[in-house]
């Protein structure tokens, strides 16, 4: 069996999250365990599903605020006594602005160091310090990655400028196919009886653009007074938003919910799918919401093309009005549910078929056979 020390989970379930998680739970852990590296305080997302499935959780303190001599110990200590566990480090990364662990990783001889781009910007715009450290690790990075992954072409060039394995965030299509009966039970669940419902699935950051997620329903709103909306995820924008939906008077038509592990179910409540992001490297849970057969609004150009796979899909300028996208979403009330999974598949974001790609990929990497 080989053991493949995944970097970049955070607490908050993401794309990132639901990728790796997508795959964990499909490739065959006979011959491939997934271990987990936990940076944080608290728990990383679905730890404790991961444990339950064999793999690890390894901690390691990379605060700098103790000094960069602490810093690099503790990342010295955590190599010299696990390296050997590893047959490969995958690091998933949304930036470039630190890659020590790939360079200590070359250090103990760990063969296979694979650096996989999950987004195409930045959610908070870098100091002008982390901009240098983005510039030398982009120029130094092929000194210690031996493989180059990303979700899209749009990722690879942002993050690498240069071609890379494309990984799809593959979903898992059965889960999110659409039900009538589980649509009538969630909404039932959530005390929806006759309303329009939109949501909104992903981190409550800058990049995801929520606070102008909330003045476009609340324009929706102003055209269709039944209208609700779903907020699902956490982040560091979650206090700015609830004083915007009392800014905007709203407080009784939106539902936030947090983080949750049954975004599949809760896509079974809604009648249209927002995400007006700034910027994707692909956006899986737009995948998640054809898949729901979801009528699904994402930004336009900032978003990889790849993410279409139905007329489902629209995209909106990020140049046009709250007002302008809300008569969009508006236009598309009258539209039928139905099963969209062969679109999916036949697209290639199937996990079921995409963890054996995945799982032949990291053997010919060891140069091992399955």
């Amino acid at each position: 069996m080989i053991r493949i020390l995944q970097v970049g989970m955070s607490p908050y379930y993401g794309g990132t999250e639901a990728f790796l998680m997508s795959q964990y739970r499909e490739i065959d852990k006979s011959k491939i365990q997934f271990d987990f590296l936990n940076v944080y305080i608290e728990k990383i997302a679905c730890q404790d599903e991961i444990e339950k499935l064999g793999g690890k959780i390894y901690y390691l303190d990379m605060a700098r605020h103790r000094g960069l001599k602490a810093y690099r110990k503790n990342i010295n200590s955590f190599f010299s006594e696990n390296a050997e566990k590893f047959d490969a480090v995958h690091c998933n990364y949304q930036s470039l602005i630190n890659i020590d662990i790939l360079k200590y990783a070359k250090k103990y001889g760990i063969k296979v160091r694979i650096s996989h781009a999950h987004n195409a910007g930045y959610g908070t715009e870098p100091s002008k310090k982390q901009k240098l450290l983005i510039v030398l690790n982009r120029k130094t990075l092929g000194l210690y990655a031996t493989h180059y992954f990303a979700c899209s072409e749009l990722a690879a060039q942002w993050m690498f400028g240069r071609q890379a394995t494309i990984i799809k965030n593959a979903i898992d299509t059965d889960k999110f196919l659409f039900s009538p009966d589980k649509r009538l039970s969630v909404r039932n669940q959530l005390g929806i009886l006759d309303e329009f419902v939109v949501i909104f699935v992903g981190r409550l950051d800058p990049q995801k653009n929520p606070l102008f997620m909330l003045d476009i329903f609340a324009e929706l709103k102003a055209m269709k007074s039944n209208s609700k909306l779903i907020v699902v995820g956490d982040g560091v924008l979650r206090n700015e938003m609830l004083a915007h939906i009392t800014d905007l008077g709203i407080n009784d038509s939106v539902l936030m919910l947090g983080s949750r592990n049954d975004v599949n179910e809760l896509l079974q409540a809604a009648d249209a799918f927002l995400l007006p992001s700034k910027f994707e490297g692909l956006g899986i849970v737009l995948i998640e919401a054809q898949a729901a057969g979801l009528p699904t609004f994402t930004s336009k150009k900032v978003v990889p093309s790849d993410v279409k796979m139905t007329e489902l899909l629209e995209f909106v300028s990020l140049d046009k009005s709250a007002k302008e996208w809300s008569e969009v979403i508006f236009a598309s009330q009258n539209v039928k549910r139905t099963n969209r999974g062969n679109e999916v598949r036949n697209a290639g974001y199937d996990s079921h078929s995409n963890a054996h790609k995945l799982e032949t990929l990291y053997f010919n990497m060891l140069g091992e056979s399955i």
